[in-house]
């Protein structure tokens, strides 16, 4: 303790020097913990990537699925059912259109078709609607799902949602159209036609207070187109081509060029 007016002596070392010698420890302490910590974390975190690598990519043809596009399905249900001799009206709705071979509905965002070695799976889904109406009432088929290997129909028949319509006849034959200077590949599902379920027909009629004198399914002439892309990157999808059956068609050494340049029409089953 100072006291005032008398100088002040000291023995010990002065209060510099043992500042000193503090601020160096407290620096080494620091610098030994940083360090552990930087072992701690790389062993936590493992090496890090070097800067220039790539990020990581999943290759479409390792999963084995591809998009599909395309003009969709038309189908002419007033010709079937003789509807407009019924008194019912047919008309497109929600992006559908009529035209002179009935109602088309277009591929929609979400199809796919799926093949991990073979075609095991996959959907088409239609964009729209078909609109049935008679005098002051009316039912809407809309969110039509078609499956690709199993060929079942189902929609959206007025507020009921996944009703079963019918099936596609005969779902794994497909007609395969390849076009020149294009690596696009059109299939079309439904050659054979689709079969509506009676069930469904009868509940429509019944909806529209109209019976469509529906005891049996029918068969409906039906067109349903999808697009694949027949390339992967710069490459042919060998694994596409393949469980497509189209092997001997395509070489899977062709670069693109000699892709686009392939022509050809060909029935097949997959």
């Amino acid at each position: 303790m100072l006291q005032r007016g008398k100088p002040t002596v000291t023995t010990t070392a002065k209060p510099e020097t043992f500042h000193g010698i503090g601020q160096g420890m407290r620096g080494r302490v620091r610098a030994v913990a940083l360090a552990a910590a930087g072992v701690v974390l790389a062993a936590l975190a493992g090496p890090l990537p070097a800067a220039d690598a790539a990020p990581a990519r999943v290759d479409a043809a390792v999963q084995g699925e591809s998009p599909l596009i395309g003009a969709g399905l038309t189908v002419d249900l007033n010709a079937a059912l003789d509807l407009e001799g019924k008194g019912i009206a047919v008309s497109g709705v929600g992006g559908a259109v009529k035209d002179e071979d009935g109602i088309a509905l277009k591929v929609g965002k979400g199809s796919k078709i799926v093949y991990p070695r073979k075609v095991t799976g996959g959907k088409v889904l239609l964009v729209g609607g078909i609109q049935l109406s008679k005098g002051g009432k009316k039912i809407v088929i809309s969110n039509v799902v078609v499956g690709i290997t199993t060929g079942v129909v189902t929609a959206k028949v007025g507020a009921k949602a996944g009703v079963r319509l019918g099936t596609v006849n005969e779902p794994r034959h497909a007609e395969a159209i390849k076009l020149e200077g294009t690596t696009i590949l059109t299939l079309k599902l439904a050659e054979r036609g689709i079969r509506l379920g009676a069930d469904v027909l009868s509940a429509i009629g019944t909806a529209l207070g109209t019976p469509l004198d529906i005891d049996e399914d029918v068969d409906v002439d039906a067109d349903l187109d999808a697009d694949v892309d027949l390339a992967l990157g710069n490459k042919v999808n060998t694994s596409l081509v393949n469980a497509l059956g189209l092997g001997d068609e395509i070489d899977p050494n062709l670069d693109l060029n000699a892709l686009r340049d392939l022509d050809f029409n060909l029935d097949i089953d997959f």
